[in-house]
């Protein structure tokens, strides 16, 4: 009797074990595959972590005004800086604040849309509409009297109102479906709030803040105006509720 509760309590042990092991495998694989679903977005946010920090380490090295001769345009601007290429992919170098929202806002809105539209979609607005936003909100420098130090953000709300708009007719189907405790719930509820914080985010920085921010305004108009533009000129990808 004694062996055989014993051979049990081994047998029970072994298959705690093994249900543990599966558990964690499960857990790890789905994790994988979120991540690799995500990698676009994913490796935008690293790369603006990487770029912030040779930035910081530019600032600190040889100082401020080098920092911002690189990474900055100034007005007047400086037609042989650098800055006049990499502002669109800086960040403000004086406050945590900057990289932190951005790299929020991209995280939320690219990881909520990249598996379900085309990966180079993410790139054209974040990096594409980002450098085209921030050229031509300095050419509106006669509403704000100042120059967009650093643009990465304009990029990263376009990309916010095109996820929104893009991503609309689903988060409809699956509310009109109803909503339970998983992750596709959550995920229709993080939709929501692009859609909802597309015309908030408008209207604080076009409306409630002076001077108007022109570089986060633009980025959003040419995120909703590449999303009518691609309908026009192509059918664009039909959003389901089956992940690409």
């Amino acid at each position: 009797m004694n062996v055989l509760r014993g051979v049990q309590d081994i047998e029970g042990r072994y298959s705690n074990q093994t249900n543990t092991q599966r558990y964690l495998y499960h857990s790890m694989s789905e994790l994988a595959a979120w991540i690799h679903k995500r990698r676009c977005t994913l490796s935008l946010a690293a790369f603006f972590c990487i770029w912030y920090a040779l930035q910081l380490s530019v600032a600190m090295l040889l100082g401020e005004n080098v920092a911002r001769w690189w990474f900055y345009i100034e007005q007047p601007p400086d037609v042989i800086s650098p800055g006049i290429v990499f502002a669109p992919i800086s960040h403000d170098i004086n406050s945590l604040t900057h990289i932190g929202a951005n790299l929020l806002l991209l995280i939320v809105a690219g990881g909520l849309s990249e598996p379900y539209i085309r990966k180079d979609q993410i790139l054209v607005q974040v990096i594409g509409l980002g450098y085209l936003g921030i050229f031509v909100a300095n050419s509106t420098i006669f509403l704000h009297y100042m120059w967009i130090e650093a643009g990465a953000s304009g990029g990263i709300l376009a990309l916010w109102a095109y996820a929104a708009l893009r991503m609309h007719k689903l988060a409809a189907e699956r509310i009109f479906e109803g909503l339970r405790w998983s992750r596709r719930s959550v995920e229709t509820v993080g939709v929501v709030s692009l859609i909802i914080g597309t015309p908030v985010i408008f209207i604080h920085e076009a409306v409630l803040t002076d001077p108007i921010h022109s570089g986060h305004t633009i980025g959003i108009l040419l995120g909703c105006f590449y999303y009518m533009v691609e309908s026009y000129l192509r059918p664009a990808d039909t959003v389901t509720g089956d992940e690409v």
